[in-house]
């Protein structure tokens, strides 16, 4: 196996994830961090835990995974973020379930979301946003809290689902995720949630229903920029909508019932920076799935923005209040 860390600007933390890999029972082949252009001595940290460190300049996570990917060695790739950890059998009871069942070219694990010193007492597939669609897939158990999924199950529920949250759970087979063309670059938050979604076109998945990584929670954590996280996941709507072929049909569906409301939430978050052009351009394509009075507020609001400064929410308020009242007049 090779373990891939992508670091950037992760000196505090890197250190302490690779130990982590160092501790497992079963040990990797290789480790191969990808520095991501850090500043802080990222690189540094990670060459003197004994990785392989690839220097590049600032292109994002997704680039620095392929590139890691790339100079893999191994038939399998195991993710690991620079700021999360692993418990010691966690590569071990991946590779138990390959042995047992090789067809499946994805393994991944449960695990819990860590602030240290506090570790949270729920998994993550015991989230309810989770546990509702991870239990709907159809599993059959290999090994005692390991089972192997349904593929037409999997499909059916992981696009809605998202229940692997982290890559860091992720071990897949090298020539799968080659194929399947890698993370897509032009994704910050997603790309793993995306791949997974082309990778599910060509195999199915084991899990390892027991806690083995850690989620470290900080204020950088990706999840905390909102914005992002929305405008990632309206372009993996229009990916499945133009490369349908690529995807599950269950994705395509979902996706395109997700869209309008993924596009509503952006626009109300570009409003609230001030961001008007880019809220328009939203509103365009959110015109395609009809008009209701809150979008014709969207519109209102969104032209209100050219007033600048604290007019623009005074406006906007006004505009809120007035077609709430026209509502009111209108019911009764």
């Amino acid at each position: 196996m090779t373990v891939v860390i992508p670091g950037y600007q992760a000196a505090r933390y890197i250190g302490e994830a690779i130990a982590s890999v160092r501790a497992q029972s079963r040990p990797p082949a290789e480790i191969v961090v990808v520095d991501d252009g850090s500043r802080d001595g990222t690189g540094d940290v990670a060459r003197a835990a004994g990785a392989t460190v690839i220097r590049q300049d600032n292109r994002g996570m997704a680039a620095a995974r392929n590139v890691a990917v790339a100079a893999a060695r191994q038939p399998w790739i195991a993710l690991l973020d620079a700021d999360d950890l692993w418990l010691p059998e966690k590569l071990a009871a991946q590779w138990a379930a390959v042995e047992r069942r090789p067809e499946a070219g994805m393994v991944f694990t449960d695990g819990r979301s860590y602030q240290p010193p506090k570790t949270f007492a729920r998994t993550i597939l015991q989230w309810p946003e989770f546990a509702e669609h991870y239990e709907k897939v159809a599993r059959t158990a290999i090994a005692p809290g390991t089972v192997v999924c349904d593929l037409g199950s999997l499909r059916a529920h992981y696009p809605a689902g998202h229940f692997f949250l982290s890559g860091s759970t992720m071990l897949v087979r090298a020539d799968l995720l080659r194929e399947a063309g890698g993370f897509d670059e032009t994704l910050k938050h997603w790309a793993d949630y995306e791949l997974t979604l082309r990778l599910l076109m060509r195999t199915t998945a084991a899990v390892v229903e027991r806690p083995l990584f850690l989620y470290r929670l900080h204020d950088g954590n990706m999840s905390q920029d909102g914005l992002g996280m929305k405008l990632d996941e309206i372009a993996i709507a229009r990916m499945l909508f133009a490369r349908a072929e690529r995807y599950p049909g269950e994705a395509l569906a979902y996706w395109r019932s997700a869209h309008p409301a993924n596009l509503r939430a952006a626009i109300r978050l570009l409003l609230r920076r001030g961001d008007g052009p880019r809220a328009r351009a939203l509103l365009r394509e959110l015109r395609g799935y009809g008009w209701t009075p809150e979008w014709e507020l969207a519109r209102a609001a969104s032209r209100a923005l050219d007033l600048g400064g604290t007019r623009v929410i005074a406006g906007a308020k006004r505009l809120r209040d007035a077609l709430r009242r026209r509502l009111a007049a209108g019911a009764g």
